[in-house]
């Protein structure tokens, strides 16, 4: 068998072109996910917070400012 070839690992600015990922301060995430939930349509948002080579920490961290900042502001969206 032939061995498959490594795969080079996306950047973070490519992620971001596609919009299957972002990252930022709360304030920019809030926009984000509002902005693709009403050209969307969907009522519900799945995040993933555990990802690369994030520790428990900053995943953690990245958590508590989802729910403490951005969540607030989602929840009035209809």
């Amino acid at each position: 068998r032939k061995a498959k070839p490594a795969r080079s690992k996306p950047s973070a600015r490519a992620l971001r072109k596609t919009q299957e990922n972002f990252c930022g301060s709360p304030k920019t995430i809030t926009e984000i996910v509002k902005r693709q939930m009403t050209e969307s349509g969907a009522n519900y948002f799945v995040g993933q917070f555990a990802f690369g080579d994030l520790t428990l920490q900053e995943t953690m961290r990245s958590i508590e400012l989802f729910v403490r900042d951005v969540m607030p502001a989602l929840r009035n969206m209809s």
